[in-house]
């Protein structure tokens, strides 16, 4: 990726926000200008780990169903659960709680505020943010990105997703139902 791709990026992801997203991120990055690479690293690290476990038990199927497959379960589905949950992990291990609060928590503001699958955004940050703070990286933020912990954060949330502490859309998508397997929703 070139440069003027780079940075076109960056733009289309700032212009996707909302106004309460773009006010927590420059509250944040003003306050220590550092903390932009954790909110960038974090949110690519969640969106890559997620997409992977996606792909889970689906080497039986063509490479079209296994795409579409994983498409369904990021959304909504399994693959989305553990995407927040790890997302706002990694933050709290990182970010004054309080930080990392805002940051998840104002990202579900705006046209879905409210909906089953906010509801379920919102529970699994909550569930995120306790497994974060609780793998707090000593000595704060790292300045070149992520904690050394990441692999202690995934295992813990995906621990909690197999416990059935986060939660789902059911396959009809009308209500929410704890998590229990990488297979639900198929």
């Amino acid at each position: 990726m070139g440069f003027y791709d780079d940075l076109k990026s960056k733009f289309d992801i700032w212009n996707r926000m909302n106004d309460f997203e773009k006010d927590t991120v420059r509250d944040i990055v003003s306050a220590n200008p550092g903390q932009a690479f954790v909110l960038k690293e974090a949110k690519e690290e969640a969106e890559r780990w997620s997409k992977s476990v996606s792909y889970a038990f689906t080497a039986e199927l063509t490479p079209e169903q296994a795409d579409a497959t994983a498409k369904a379960s990021r959304n909504d589905g399994p693959a989305d659960a553990l995407r927040h949950c790890c997302w706002s992990a990694l933050l709290s291990s990182q970010l004054a709680y309080n930080d990392a609060m805002r940051v998840v928590m104002s990202h579900e503001f705006g046209p879905s505020e409210g909906s089953l699958a906010s509801q379920m955004d919102v529970h699994n940050n909550s569930v995120g943010l306790r497994i974060g703070a609780a793998n707090k990286r000593p000595g704060g933020a790292s300045p070149t990105g992520l904690a050394k912990n990441d692999g202690d954060i995934k295992e813990a949330v995906m621990n909690a997703f197999l416990h059935g502490q986060l939660v789902v859309l059911s396959k009809d998508k009308s209500k929410l139902e704890p998590s229990r397997s990488l297979l639900q929703g198929r």
